[in-house]
C-alpha cells in the first residue's frame, strides 16, 4: 500500500522540497498536488488558475513546471492551451510503505 494524501505531502516536504530552487516553484508543486486526484495522482489545471491561486505570474508558473519536470516530480500527461483545455500533470511520489518514509 502506498502513501495516502498526507503521507505524500509529508514525503515531498521531507525528501524533495529542498531540491527545488525557488519558493514560488515549491508553491507551484503544492497547488498542483492540491488539485490532484488521489487515485491517479493526476491534476488538471491551467497556468492562469495556478498563477492566481499562488499569487505569481504565468511565466513563473511555467518556469516552476519546467523545474518540477526536470526534478522528476511531475510530468505532463496532456499539454493544455487555447481550445485544448487545461493541462494535466502526473504527480510522482514514490510508492513508499506507510511508516517507512525515512529521509534520504
Amino acid at each position: 500500500k502506498g502513501l495516502d494524501g498526507w503521507g505524500q505531502y509529508n514525503y515531498f516536504v521531507d525528501n524533495e522540497m529542498s531540491k527545488i530552487s525557488k519558493a514560488s516553484h515549491k508553491c507551484v508543486w503544492f497547488a498542483i498536488f492540491r488539485h490532484g486526484l488521489r487515485q491517479t495522482n493526476i491534476a488538471e489545471i491551467n497556468h492562469q488558475r495556478l498563477a492566481d491561486s499562488i499569487g505569481v505570474s504565468k511565466d513563473t508558473v511555467k518556469r516552476g513546471i519546467k523545474e518540477l519536470i526536470a526534478q522528476g516530480l511531475i510530468d505532463i500527461v496532456h499539454q493544455g492551451g487555447w481550445n485544448r483545455g487545461p493541462s494535466r500533470y502526473r504527480i510522482h511520489i514514490p510508492a513508499v510503505q506507510q511508516g517507512t518514509c525515512a529521509k534520504k
